[in-house]
């Protein structure tokens, strides 16, 4: 006899009585209760990645009542602009700078950067502070006195110059895939979880 069994994805209940009180019996009350208490959350993804890469996590915090953004930095995931076309970082994230300047005054997002996308999130906290609350960097670049921007631009572009000499043969496309990649993985040390708040 054969016996197979279907594996449900376990998924936490987050509607508990600590989020979002116990008003059992009265669903209007409930629902303003989870209206004030939502919060706006704003996913960044790392590297190589698209807002894709957020799909079970933005599926959880939804479910929990929560507003969820994903954005697609330039070149990346669904954006047009290509990977030709970013002459700097700040190319890269003009998505999240045009969002966050799109944010009504009174409201406050919790910014959650990946990989490179921590300094994305970096940026955004030191040009809008009034419209972040909380940023969470999950296994994400983190500038501090150590390791500042301009530190990291500089080992960029040391790093593409080495790479452009040593894979002459490879296509360009390939060649920029390759130094992101790279630069990832020789910077795994800088990498760090962490809440600023």
């Amino acid at each position: 006899m054969n016996v197979t069994f279907a594996m449900e994805p376990y998924v936490p209940n987050l509607k508990n009585t600590e989020l979002y009180g116990a008003n059992i019996g009265f669903p209007e009350k409930e629902e303003e209760e989870m209206e004030k208490r939502a919060k706006h959350f704003v996913l960044v993804h790392g590297a190589c990645h698209g807002a894709w890469c957020w799909y079970k996590v933005s599926t959880l915090l939804k479910s929990a009542g929560h507003k969820v953004t994903m954005l697609d930095m330039a070149a990346s995931g669904k954006h047009p602009k290509q990977v030709h076309e970013l002459r700097s970082l700040l190319d890269y994230l003009e998505p999240l700078v045009e969002f966050m300047a799109s944010l009504p005054p009174e409201e406050r997002v919790i910014l959650v950067g990946h990989s490179i996308g921590g300094l994305c999130i970096s940026v955004a906290m030191e040009r809008f502070p009034e419209k972040v609350s909380v940023a969470a960097f999950c296994a994400a670049f983190m500038p501090n006195p150590d390791l500042s921007l301009t530190t990291l631009v500089e080992e960029v572009q040391d790093l593409s110059l080495s790479l452009k000499s040593s894979h002459a043969h490879t296509r360009p496309c390939n060649l920029e895939v390759l130094e992101w990649s790279m630069l990832c993985s020789s910077w795994s040390g800088s990498m760090t979880c962490g809440i600023f708040i």
